[in-house]
């Protein structure tokens, strides 16, 4: 999936509601959570 496509699908998503989602360290650190909304 292109970076376009995800964000489109990420903003289509928010529009139907609040989400949270969350890094995905490569370096074994903590998840930074970020909340998604329109």
């Amino acid at each position: 999936m292109s970076a376009a496509t995800f964000w489109n699908y990420l903003r289509e998503e928010a529009r139907l509601g609040e989400f949270e989602i969350h890094t995905v360290p490569q370096n074994k650190s903590v998840s930074l959570w970020f909340q998604v909304a329109v």
